[in-house]
């Protein structure tokens, strides 16, 4: 099989391609090693001792190099107003599937990509293949341990650990990163945010190829301390209180460094991948040269015009320059990237009651400082360079255009109450043209969507040439002359990403959890024992959007706005505030060393040994964001508006599993959702107030319920040779529970159209199983 020819006609039906992907190898070779020496003196226990590991991670990557297309009508395509103008009421949903069925039905392209690898031995890209990465980090560590026996009701347990923790690096030098966090900012001053003409830092800012990104960490000192006291009163208050020897009073603390994964690495010290892979792309816009066509004429068939390619050829270091107007953007670590650790503390009462039962009553607490969290630097700037002013205006002049009757546009027709927009006029090259009747314009107009408008503007290179002009090089290098008007740091932080994020990776993140458990358990007695045992807990972080979202922790967008990080410190997760475990085992008493039919070697077979056991958990549901669906501020989703009254509170205690016909299921009362599946905008609605930060409430999804039984006998067959027979009832009562609320781009969206829908799925039926062993 001609792998190249069947990877570049590889295609599949819909908005975009799905590349086929082949086998590739698990080699990723682990050392350890490890020792400990016991050293036994008096009342003291003395451990001592160190480990050492070493982990290579090959990454084997399938091959590339065939075209990725994407069908759908872009910004920029003459057809989207048509769409805008039949279905621009509809909401932004509605008319991305009507467009994006089009486009597949007639072939449109919006967008062609693909990449090609670079050969290890020649440092050049190749057509067709794949490019093995080669990572590598270790780490070695020291501890002391000391088990004192202070008395015969009182035990001290401390030690210390010391962590020796590598950088995790690229073997081969071949990973391209920004060399500085100023070269993350380019050229406006480091740390500066939001204050156009701010061009105090690097004006040519590189991405720089090297073996280690980040400095290894040596200074991981590791404490911990705990113990273990039984006190003891023979007679009065006290003594009924806490017994003679049936008290255990235990506390602990400690200090522990951990790892990141090192996915983390790979993702900022290599760009995520953008240079050991040569980024290639089709882009539909007005402007002309390697890379570009124009909008609405290419189709499924056509000949492909030359890609543009980033970088052009592969270089130990580029000058970001050279991929801005292209899918390649700059990520960074800082290089003195703090090692995230955990303290965590403890205290907690057990008390023996009777002979075989004990409660426990436990407090646990802990708190994860500088955990490792990456975000984007290059966030849309809409406020102290006058946008918001300007799209307001646009939004006037398109409801007096449309009440005069001169369509769907929004430039300045001179009519009464209509004002001047000068920034969209000198991105546009004028004050009147098909930019203002652009379809996707009108529809940010309509939904206040100022942040997504100007991330849009940032991205196109006729419009970010048309405002910063040959001031600004990339321009410059593709024929633009004369100075521009605006700064070109006006949009973002750093121009050479205009219109992209620029990923920064920080020891910034942290979170944290305190619960209060309570455990009651029986010892074997009478053929039984239990345990049942109940926790109260809450769990806060400085976190990921997209964690608490079910989106998987991406890291892509840490914070709603840079403008106040403290908006992300939220519930994480896995913030589970009520758990209840009961499980345990009950030997039924008939058959012999049983209390009844002890003497029938018949009955013994067949009714007696045999061992009832059972798990039940009861959860509280985890937590689930709401969105709007629209961005008024900035590239993060503003949130929502809560209508006619309604608190979260109200919909808290609407929350549950309602069953509307199958397959359906919603968590959230159906009278909250419309008839196409959005939000009832009557009650919850997409924020679409222009430069407004909308509201993100968390709410907790339904509980979690299940109950298991097994059942079990051994029969001895012979002296040697015996039966074992289980039997295991799964859900056992049939009762179908709903897995986590996970909210993604629709379900916890208002504008999406599956809002409320449960998505975790019900738990199978009851199912029995059953299982007979052979053993001797």
């Amino acid at each position: 099989v001609d792998l190249t020819s069947l990877y570049t006609q590889s295609w599949a039906y819909g908005t975009s391609i799905t590349p086929l992907q082949l086998p590739v190898s698990s080699f990723y070779p682990l050392l350890s090693a490890s020792d400990s020496v016991l050293w036994q003196k008096g009342a003291h226990s003395i451990t001592f001792g160190g480990t050492w590991w070493r982990e290579q991670d090959h990454y084997w990557n399938s091959p590339s190099g065939y075209p990725r297309y994407t069908f759908g009508v872009s910004s920029v395509d003459p057809v989207a107003t048509a769409f805008t103008n039949a279905l621009g009421g509809a909401g932004t949903t509605a008319l991305t599937n009507a467009q994006n069925l089009y486009a597949t039905l007639t072939g449109r392209i919006s967008g062609v990509t693909t990449t090609r690898p670079l050969n290890f031995a020649t440092k050049q890209y190749k057509p067709f293949g794949q490019y093995n990465l080669d990572e590598v980090q270790q780490s070695a560590g020291f501890f002391f341990q000391d088990r004192w026996r202070l008395s015969s009701a009182l035990t001290l347990n401390y030690g210390l650990r010391w962590d020796l923790i590598g950088d995790d690096h690229d073997v081969n030098g071949d990973y391209t990163s920004a060399p500085s966090v100023a070269d993350l900012w380019g050229p406006t001053t480091t740390g500066v945010s939001f204050q156009p003409g701010a061009l105090g830092g690097v004006q040519n800012p590189q991405m720089v190829a090297a073996v280690h990104h980040y400095k290894s960490s040596y200074l991981n000192p590791e404490p911990a301390i705990a113990l273990a006291y039984s006190p003891s009163a023979d007679g009065g208050p006290l003594g009924k209180l806490i017994g003679k020897d049936r008290t255990v009073i235990r506390a602990g603390y400690s200090m522990r460094v951990y790892n990141e994964g090192q996915q983390n690495f790979w993702a900022f010290g290599s760009s995520s991948g953008a240079f050991f892979y040569q980024s290639l792309s089709l882009t539909p816009t007005t402007a002309t040269g390697q890379g570009n066509f124009q909008p609405g004429s290419l189709t499924f068939g056509d000949t492909l015009p030359a890609y543009l390619g980033s970088p052009a050829t592969w270089a130990a270091s580029i000058p970001q320059a050279n991929t801005t107007f292209s899918s390649t953007a700059p990520w960074g670590f800082n290089p003195n990237i703090r090692v995230p650790y955990i303290e965590e503390w403890n205290f907690g009462i057990q008390r023996q009651l009777g002979a075989n039962n004990a409660l426990e009553i436990r407090y646990v607490g802990n708190v994860a400082m500088h955990a490792w969290t990456g975000y984007n630097i290059n966030e849309v700037n809409i406020y102290e360079n006058g946008f918001l002013n300007d799209f307001q205006s646009a939004q006037n002049n398109l409801a007096i255009n449309v009440a005069n009757s001169k369509g769907s546009t929004f430039a300045n027709n001179g009519l009464p109450g209509q004002k001047a927009m000068p920034i969209m006029a000198a991105a546009f090259g004028g004050t009147t043209g098909t930019n203002y009747t652009n379809g996707t314009f009108v529809t940010y107009l309509q939904t206040g969507q100022a942040g997504a408008m100007a991330l849009n503007i940032a991205g196109n290179q006729a419009f970010v040439c048309n405002m910063f002009g040959a001031t600004f090089s990339p321009c410059a290098a593709r024929g633009v002359t004369g100075p521009g008007t605006y700064p070109i740091n006006f949009w973002q932080v750093n121009p050479y990403a205009t219109g992209r994020s620029v990923q920064y990776e920080d020891s910034s993140g942290h979170s944290n959890y305190n619960g209060l458990q309570l455990e009651f358990r029986q010892r074997l007695r009478h053929g039984m024992q239990f345990n049942v045992n109940y926790t109260l807990a809450h769990a806060l972080g400085l976190i990921a959007q997209n964690a608490i979202q079910g989106q998987g922790s991406g890291n892509s967008n840490l914070y709603y706005t840079n403008r106040d990080f403290r908006l992300n410190y939220s519930p994480s997760a896995f913030d589970i505030r009520h758990v209840v475990h009961i499980s345990g085992t009950y030997d039924l008493p008939f058959g012999k060393n049983r209390a009844f039919f002890t003497q029938s070697h018949l009955a013994d077979r067949v009714i007696g040994g045999w061992t009832l056991g059972a798990i039940s958990n009861f959860e509280t549901g985890t937590p689930v964001v709401l969105n709007g669906g629209y961005d008024t501020m900035n590239q993060n989703d503003s949130g929502v508006v809560l209508q006619s009254g309604l608190t979260v509170a109200q919909m808290q205690s609407s929350m549950g599993v309602y069953h509307t016909g199958s397959p359906w299921a919603y968590f959230i009362n159906p009278k909250y959702i419309a008839s196409n599946g959005s939000a009832n905008a009557s009650y919850i609605a997409p924020e679409t107030a222009a430069g407004v930060y909308g509201y993100h409430p968390v709410l907790y999804g339904p509980h979690w319920f299940s109950m298991d039984l097994s059942l079990n006998k051994n029969v001895a067959i012979t002296e040697r040779v015996r039966l074992a027979f289980q039997a295991e009832c799964l859900n056992v009562l049939n009762h179908p529970t709903w897995g986590p609320v996970t909210s993604g781009t629709s379900v916890a969206t208002a504008t999406g159209l599956s809002f409320g829908q449960t998505t975790g799925g019900p738990t199978g039926p009851r199912v029995l199983e059953f299982r007979a062993n052979i053993e001797f």
